[in-house]
């Protein structure tokens, strides 16, 4: 069934009934001001907040929402890894192999890569961390708003594009802004929204448990291991 409201009953109705019920919506915005109302791993200010509905923009002649309840379905993942290195992050709570997924990405695992052999990561913290979401590391500045001094682009067309728990992914502040800052997956059930819009680039294969482990402000260091 398909409803179409303004936007002050949007609003009133997300508090009061989606919020407290942690029912998820799909929701178009029919302006061409529409934005998207989600917690997203990210780097710089502004987007420290969660939400449990998306706004999608969908051109319409009319103002409003147009918004039904959407099944929120678990994909199970089988991911896919064919690696020549995989990577061995060791954090406050223990080491975890990361085995990388050169085929999908491989110019995000190439900088990866990259910045570990030059020591970038080592000694820097988990800056955030949202139990249930992600836990994010790589920010020289230790804030979030730092990066390696350029950007590379997104990579979002490989079969192993699915955020699962223990997935390495790329932070960023927008398409193709990411740079040194990455997140762990803590779960597929809040980070699907994040499918085709961060690079996913490898995933924990030993030591998975420590993932949701990890406190804001826990160290790590990267080691590159040539297989």
């Amino acid at each position: 069934m398909v409803y179409f409201v303004s936007r002050d009953v949007l609003r009133n109705f997300a508090h009061r009934f989606m919020l407290q019920k942690r029912t998820f919506f799909r929701v178009w915005w029919t302006s061409e001001n529409s934005s998207v109302g989600r917690a997203q791993p990210c780097q710089g200010w502004g987007r420290e907040f969660e939400s449990r509905f998306s706004l999608n923009r969908k051109p319409s002649s009319a103002g409003g929402f147009f918004f039904y309840p959407a099944l929120h379905q678990q994909r199970m993942i089988q991911s896919k890894t064919c690696s020549t290195m995989h990577a061995k992050i060791t954090t406050d709570r223990g080491t975890m192999t990361v085995e990388f997924f050169e085929n999908d990405a491989p110019k995000t695992v190439a900088n990866f890569v990259k910045l570990a052999k030059e020591g970038f990561y080592n000694g820097l913290k988990f800056h955030r961390v949202i139990p249930g979401f992600v836990a994010q590391g790589g920010c020289p500045d230790g804030i979030g708003s730092g990066g390696p001094g350029y950007s590379i682009d997104c990579e979002l067309d490989g079969e192993n594009q699915y955020h699962d728990l223990g997935v390495l992914s790329m932070a960023h502040a927008g398409r193709n802004t990411g740079g040194s800052q990455f997140f762990l997956v803590h779960s597929r059930d809040s980070t699907a929204h994040l499918d085709r819009n961060h690079t996913c680039f490898g995933k924990v294969t030993e030591g998975v448990d420590i993932v949701t482990q990890i406190k804001e402000g826990d160290t790590f260091s990267v080691e590159v291991v040539e297989d």
